[in-house]
């Protein structure tokens, strides 16, 4: 499990879904797009629940390691959801490659 702090923000969320976020945060800033993504996370009462996160080229995301808890996911559909984004967004013109 992992806290993600984004803005003023900070969630529980496992170690699969921060990392394919912290992923496509990384294409995004390098594309120099924007896009809201809903992440899986783990609420107060650890209930499932989602939480919206809008990433551009200047945001930061930090992830900070939480304690192993029984509570984690595989997060598997938002893990190939990041990864369908990443592969859309690599096969599109870059902005350089557009204004010659």
């Amino acid at each position: 499990m992992q806290y993600l702090f984004h803005d003023l923000d900070e969630v529980l969320t496992s170690d699969a879904a921060a990392a394919a976020l912290g992923e496509y945060a990384d294409c995004l800033a390098r594309s120099w797009c924007a896009d809201e993504v809903t992440v899986p996370v783990i609420d107060q009462s650890g209930f499932r629940a989602s939480e919206q996160f809008l990433l551009g080229p200047a945001s930061v995301i930090t992830a900070l390691r939480a304690a192993d808890d029984v509570l984690e996911a595989d997060d598997h559909a938002f893990v190939r959801d990041m990864a369908e984004r990443m592969r859309t967004l690599r096969a599109a013109p870059r902005l350089e490659d557009r204004t010659h």
